[in-house]
């Protein structure tokens, strides 16, 4: 997008722009034009947390995914009122910088507890680009294309004189067109929702007081700006104040620029940023797997969690309604990240339901498993979800109906499942990852009374888990558990409401608190299942705040 008309100001700057505002290289800067000002106090930004809880509210009400919405956003707002006031009374930080990302993961917690997904609108982002063209590549491209992949807007703004190896808009435009395929995709994720402007600046500076109109009209209703490019003796908008979020990155390679700048030398403070926003395991594009008891809890979960970071889902459980909405809704988002062009039928879907009693005979889990194999033509990774908990009695008390019934789901169902998955991903020298989603109820700390079936069916899983590691290695297939203690979830919301529980969880859990599956357990599944765990085999994960150390005081203990 050329830009010929007269520069205007960055419309996310405030209206009016500062009088001491100045995009300046080192040289012309001093420390007076940086005046020091004062930082919110903690109980400001709890203020500002609580008047966005009525828009969170409205946003939810409108949720059309979600069964009650209304009800539950009413639910949503008293629950955080009360998170946000009860903050109040005793900040966090006791007078020290407020923790936001807190403040954010409180609002998402209790929105997610109440079944709300994706409520939020598409964000628009826009980056100024202003570095050398490995950067761009390495890091701006891949930062721009993660923005893309979850669904969000992205304007890349580039100057329009060149700086010795600075990339142009002329070029930035050529740079992205080559990297395009055929479709019209940057790397398999679907490009439509990027443009690049000329930022009508000249480099190596970036002015937000004069920016071309055509960047000033595509940036008016942005909801994050990031000003990236430092380096050189070159200070670009540090200090800059935005009327939306925004994030600074850039590269500090000389001692006298980061001393002045209060800052550290770092050869590359960028590509760091960028890859820790960018961990590779939240890139899972065309790995394909299967999830059993996928119909509820934790195993749907995961499913809308492992279908949003490109994976191909077969959603097996024995409900085919459950399974069926499941499959709509991702089906819903459109085609597979990575199907190819002109896929057709199942190759061109996220997920597909696959109708399947882990309890069932041999037989039927083995032809169930060769139908999901042809789904796809393969089977990355397993996660064996599907499981009972069973009634709490005692040892004496148990019926045999329940604990063949314990231990054909939890136990056999589980080995059936993944014996037939690998024999193929054997035969098809193919490696792979099974996960076991155990319990602390298989872990010595964890057995407590009334579980009979249940902990004798999950410390078998974990056995399970060690021999076949063990066995299967020579053929490149990893087996792990994960043990999970207890979660917040709308299972156990009636559970999490009750009075004693925080009285037990300050006496019995380490770091004073129950987690919630995401990111949890959904941020190790992907792990596990990326290529980035290849030398991970015969773990079981331990995922439940610290509860089954020894030196710390047991439930069944109180």
């Amino acid at each position: 997008m050329e830009s010929s008309s007269p520069s205007v100001p960055f419309p996310l700057l405030p209206t009016p722009i500062e009088a001491n505002y100045r995009a300046c290289t080192i040289p012309y800067r001093f420390p007076s034009d940086n005046p020091r000002k004062a930082t919110p106090v903690e109980i400001q930004w709890i203020d500002l947390f609580l008047n966005s809880v009525p828009s969170f509210r409205q946003r939810a009400e409108n949720d059309p995914t979600v069964i009650d919405a209304a009800a539950k956003a009413e639910r949503f707002a008293q629950r955080y009122t009360e998170i946000l006031e009860d903050l109040k009374k005793d900040p966090e930080s006791h007078g020290g910088p407020p923790d936001c990302i807190l403040l954010c993961r409180l609002r998402e917690q209790v929105l997610r507890e109440l079944g709300f997904r994706d409520i939020f609108k598409k964000v628009k982002a826009v980056i100024f680009v202003d570095n050398s063209g490995a950067d761009v590549i390495l890091g701006i491209l891949p930062f721009a294309r993660e923005f893309l992949r979850r669904g969000a807007q992205v304007v890349l703004a580039a100057n329009d004189l060149p700086s010795i190896n600075d990339v142009t808009y002329p070029e930035l435009v050529e740079i992205i067109s080559k990297l395009k395929d055929e479709n019209g995709c940057l790397f398999g994720v679907d490009a439509s929702g990027l443009l690049v402007a000329n930022s009508g600046n000249d480099l190596p500076v970036i002015d937000l007081t004069n920016v071309s109109p055509e960047l000033a009209y595509l940036a008016s209703d942005a909801d994050l700006v990031v000003l990236e490019g430092m380096g050189r003796s070159i200070e670009t908008n540090l200090y800059a104040q935005l009327k939306c979020d925004s994030i600074k990155i850039g590269m500090v390679k000389h001692p006298e620029v980061a001393q002045f700048l209060g800052g550290c030398v770092g050869d590359s403070m960028a590509e760091e940023e960028v890859g820790k926003l960018l961990r590779p395991w939240r890139n899972l594009e065309g790995k394909v797997v299967l999830v059993t008891g996928a119909s509820s809890g934790i195993g749907r979960d995961l499913c809308f969690d492992l279908a949003k970071v490109g994976c191909r889902v077969l959603a097996a459980a024995r409900r085919a309604d459950r399974l069926k909405s499941l499959c709509d809704e991702i089906n819903g988002w459109g085609s597979a990240v990575s199907s190819s062009a002109g896929a057709t039928g199942s190759q061109a879907l996220r997920a597909v339901a696959l109708q399947l009693d882990v309890g069932a005979e041999s037989s039927e889990i083995e032809s169930c498993v060769n139908k999901a194999w042809e789904t796809f033509g393969r089977i990355d990774a397993l996660l064996n979800n599907a499981g009972v908990r069973g009634s709490v009695n005692s040892s004496l008390d148990w019926s045999d109906d329940e604990w063949h019934n314990n231990l054909s789901t939890n136990l056999t169902g589980s080995w059936l499942v993944s014996k037939y998955i690998c024999r193929l991903m054997r035969d098809a020298k193919q490696k792979g990852s099974v996960i076991n989603i155990s319990s602390i109820g298989g872990i010595d700390r964890g057995h407590i009374p009334g579980g009979l079936g249940y902990n004798a069916s999950k410390t078998g899983l974990n056995a399970i888990t060690k021999v076949m590691a063990v066995e299967l290695g020579v053929y490149g297939i990893r087996v792990n558990s994960i043990a999970p203690g207890l979660f917040k979830s709308e299972i156990t919301a009636g559970l999490m409401q009750k009075e004693w529980l925080e009285k037990v969880m300050k006496k019995t859990v380490p770091l004073r608190t129950y987690g919630t599956l995401d990111p949890a357990i959904t941020s190790l599944v992907q792990f596990l299942i990326h290529d980035s765990s290849e030398y991970v085999t015969g773990n079981i994960f331990i995922v439940d705040a610290g509860v089954t150390l020894p030196g710390f005081p047991i439930f069944s203990s109180l």
